[in-house]
């Protein structure tokens, strides 16, 4: 799994030790990889399945639903690409944590 936030608005306080906890009870079995973009550079919630399907989220994930109704919504083949590559090009320019 891979989690790319940007860095003004993720809890690095958080993140990091979250990060290393995942990372230490599932090692190898279910690897993650956390990455930070550019300040303002997402704006998006995506969910992306095997680079070719992808979900926008209507809300953030930390209270999805809490506030008021949302959705999951899968995109059109179209869209998915286009988003897949964009988020590949700031996934490579990111840095880890």
């Amino acid at each position: 799994m891979r989690l790319l936030a940007d860095t003004e608005h993720c809890k690095k306080a958080t993140l990091k030790p979250a990060v290393l906890r995942w990372q230490t009870q599932y090692g190898a079995s279910r690897p993650l990889e956390v990455k930070l973009a550019s300040k303002k550079t997402l704006h998006d919630r995506l969910i992306f399945v095997d680079d070719e399907r992808v979900f926008t989220l209507g809300q953030s994930l930390n209270a999805i639903a809490a506030r008021a109704p949302t959705s999951i919504v899968r995109v059109d083949a179209a869209t998915a690409e286009i988003k897949v590559e964009a988020y590949a090009n700031l996934w490579m320019t990111a840095t880890p944590i």
